[in-house]
């Protein structure tokens, strides 16, 4: 749909966990960092999840417990997501870089791309995904997928349905 896009993406944040702005060197050990993983994802034959979970290991390096216990958080919830690391986008998302969804609704199926724009706050490796190839993600957020892409309409139709209802008021009910 052109209204939809699924990818598996690697997400670099360019601030910390604080919502700070990482150095100026950080940024560009990042940068570089992507680059090297574009490389490695498109020359390589690396895989986007591989290049997650080495990201995983870099950015949670010198501290061993949350290296460990990120990676059994991941264990728990593949058992409930099929995927984690799939992300389905709504085109409208306002959520989600301006720039990223822009080369994400360009990309061709299957097509891996690097996004490395400073304005977005993040540095991405993202493959786009055939969103009608493996429909176990779209059946999984269904849901929220309709609730998200129909929640217009709906409150529309329930407006429409309060004005039209006519109340009486039960003055005997009242007064009793």
């Amino acid at each position: 749909s052109e209204n939809l896009a699924e990818t598996k993406a690697l997400v670099i944040p360019l601030t910390d966990s604080s919502g700070n702005a990482l150095s100026d060197e950080k940024k560009a050990e990042y940068k570089t960092l992507a680059e090297t993983y574009y490389k490695q994802v498109t020359e390589e034959g690396k895989t986007i999840d591989e290049i997650i979970t080495e990201f995983n290991k870099v950015a949670n390096e010198g501290s061993e417990s949350s290296a460990s216990s990120s990676s059994d958080a991941s264990q728990d919830t593949s058992d409930s997501i099929a995927n984690p690391n799939v992300m389905l986008i709504q085109k409208d998302n306002t959520q989600v870089p301006s720039k990223f969804k822009e080369k994400l609704f360009s990309a061709a199926a299957d097509e891996v791309f690097l996004q490395t724009n400073d304005d977005d706050n993040y540095y991405f490796v993202a493959k786009k995904l055939d969103v009608t190839k493996d429909t176990s993600v779209l059946t999984q957020y269904r849901s929220t997928l309709l609730q998200e892409m129909k929640s217009d309409e709906y409150r529309a139709k329930i407006e429409k349905w309060s004005e039209e209802v006519e109340l009486k008021v039960d003055e005997k009910a009242i007064a009793a």
